[in-house]
Formats: structure tokens, sequence, C-alpha cells
């Protein structure tokens, strides 16, 4: 089992450089990672997601794929998701000749 930690806190430069710590932590690997709540230690750890670790006394948070640090800050709770600015994709051209409404 492999299971990482990471200290909570407040929302300060420090928790933001957890939450980048955290992000690149999770970066590495090309699957789900799932996060849990070490309520006792004041840590999130991560781990597969096939392994339970409730029954070590870890409380689930969510199942990611490689979230940036914004992410996280939102799924942990950090900030609400309302206050992260939305990354707006630049408009998706339709192939040439595919006109949206035109009978084919």
């Amino acid at each position: 089992m492999q299971v990482r930690p990471m200290a909570t806190g407040s929302v300060r430069t420090s928790t933001w450089s957890q939450l980048q710590s955290l992000a690149s932590q999770l970066r590495v690997f090309h699957g789900y990672r799932t996060l849990w709540l070490d309520e006792e230690r004041q840590q999130v750890v991560h781990s597969e997601p096939d392994e339970m670790l409730e029954d070590e006394g870890l409380r689930y948070i969510d199942t990611v794929m490689q979230p940036d640090a914004e992410a996280l800050a939102v799924v942990l709770g950090v900030v609400p998701a309302c206050e992260v600015e939305p990354r707006i994709a630049p408009p998706v051209m339709p192939p040439l000749g595919v006109f949206s409404g035109a009978p084919a």
C-alpha cells in the first residue's frame, strides 16, 4: 500500500505550497488516486482507488486523476468552486465542409 501524506492547514501561502506539492505527487500517477483524510494526524493521504482505508480510521474525500493545485483546493474545501477562475478553452472549429444546422 502506497500512502502519501500532506499536512492540512488554513488558507495561506504554506497551504498553497502544500496543495502544489500534493498536485506534483499526484501528477506522477497515470491512473486515479483516492484522497483520504486522516483526522487524527490532520493529513490528507492518497492511495490506489481499490484500497479501502476506512478500516484504518481515514475518511474518504474524493477520487481524482492528476488534478492541479486549484482543483485540489476545491476538492479539499480550501476554496469554494465559485472562487476558482474558470479556464476558458478556445472555440473548437468544425471540420471544413461541415455546417451546423444544414441538411446533409
